[in-house]
């Protein structure tokens, strides 16, 4: 899953129902150009070198990764630059769905390297270009880097949705009109490439089925936790059969007693949850023998497995 923060609200929901998921592996990304160039990148595998990093505000940054991943530290940096990159990488060719959210058409280029950048960093504005790209660019993006990754991954099914997040900095009618370009893209890749790609009204279903304010968060720009709940179930409701809503539901469970925090120091009432949510994890892995649990720490917040 790559793309705007509604990519890791979603992925959030799905990693709690323990769907094998790699949420943004550059950091949340907003503009589809940067998406298509990491997601180029993940193919390639190509590492991350220190002349691709900078020294800004006493952190070291990469111009197409979050901050999340910046450091005062250039090698730990690149060590969780890389880290994400490798382990996408080994995975592109297996995947089989990539989930791509697309929050802005607007971009801005280094006035430096000329390159679009992913994250200003909050540099100075005069060192950026701002600009909206266009639907051609878009598709024709899209279209070298669709017939790629099916060379990669055969299989592979490609969800495309625009993210109901609004970017008000674009101004009311700016938002619009970038909005109104993304979606329209999206339109015509799902067209040109019906066997492969499909789009999911996440925008959609955000401002024409849930218009009431209470379905804001507190600055009236990002969905409510309710919002967001609301729309993973239609999400869920448009790609999950029968059995994976049923196994989603229990690995929900599942999940939920790997995140309990004990209120109490009765051992035997600890042991006694312990026991039970292993059983609880033997009978799913028997019943779901594809469920991802290979990385239990991944989970196992209260140290159940060890």
């Amino acid at each position: 899953m790559l793309g705007s923060c509604f990519t890791d609200n979603v992925g959030e929901r799905l990693q709690r129902r323990l769907f094998d998921v790699d949420i943004n592996p550059f950091g949340t990304t907003f503009n589809p150009l940067s998406i298509a160039s990491n997601i180029n990148r993940i193919i390639d595998g190509e590492l991350y070198q220190e002349t691709e990093l900078f020294k800004y505000n006493e952190q070291w940054h990469s111009e197409m990764h979050h901050s999340s991943f910046s450091s005062v530290s250039s090698d730990e940096a690149l060590r969780n630059i890389n880290f994400r990159l490798a382990k996408a990488h080994s995975n592109i060719g297996n995947v089989s769905t990539l989930i791509i959210t697309w929050g802005t058409a607007y971009v801005f280029t280094s006035t430096t390297s000329g390159r679009i950048v992913n994250n200003c960093h909050k540099q100075p504005a005069m060192e950026f270009e701002r600009r909206l790209i266009s639907i051609d660019e878009i598709v024709n993006t899209y279209t070298q880097l669709i017939e790629r990754i099916i060379k990669v991954n055969s299989k592979v099914k490609i969800i495309f949705t625009v993210s109901p997040i609004r970017h008000i900095a674009d101004g009311i009618a700016g938002n619009q009109l970038s909005k109104s370009v993304l979606r329209v893209a999206s339109s015509i890749l799902v067209e040109r490439f019906k066997d492969t790609c499909i789009y999911f009204p996440s925008y959609e279903i955000m401002l024409d089925d849930l218009r009431d304010y209470r379905f804001y968060a507190s600055d009236m720009l990002h969905p409510s936790e309710l919002a967001i709940d609301y729309i993973y179930e239609k999400f869920s409701e448009s790609f999950f059969d029968a059995t994976t809503e049923e196994a989603a539901h229990q690995c929900s469970k599942l999940y939920k007693r790997l995140s309990h925090r004990f209120m109490t120091d009765d051992a035997e009432q600890i042991n006694t949850f312990k026991n039970s949510t292993r059983v609880l994890y033997n009978i799913l892995c028997d019943k779901y023998p594809y469920l991802s649990m290979r990385d239990k720490t991944k989970y196992d917040i209260n140290g159940i497995f060890y």
